[in-house]
């Protein structure tokens, strides 16, 4: 059985984390990931970028985009921005597992 970490360990250990999280907090602000949705699955006619803190930076739509109906543009909007949403939860989630497995290592 393993010998319990001293005080000054665990404060190491936290502090060390709060470094890498702010990284990470960092690193995410400074992401770009772009959400597509189109008419037909291989088409983009609007796309949205947001950064990995969820902050829209940019929306780019097509001339065929405009001409639709307010229902259809409104749900190629909410495509898009999921799609660009779901992104940004992809890279939290590896960024998470990154900080998770460097606890884990430090605890060895």
């Amino acid at each position: 059985m393993a010998d319990k970490p001293s005080m000054s360990e665990i404060m190491k250990a936290v502090a060390s984390m709060q470094s890498s999280m702010q990284t990470t907090q960092e690193t995410l602000e400074n992401e770009r990931l772009t959400g597509t949705a189109g008419l037909t699955s291989d088409q983009a006619d609007i796309k949205i970028t947001i950064n990995g803190r969820f902050k829209c930076i940019s929306c780019n739509v097509s001339d065929q985009f405009q001409e639709q109906d307010n229902p259809i543009m409104e749900q190629l909007i909410i495509n898009a921005l999921n799609d660009a949403v779901d992104q940004v939860g992809a890279i939290t989630r590896k960024q998470i597992e990154s900080l998770s497995q460097g606890l884990k290592d430090n605890q060895e």
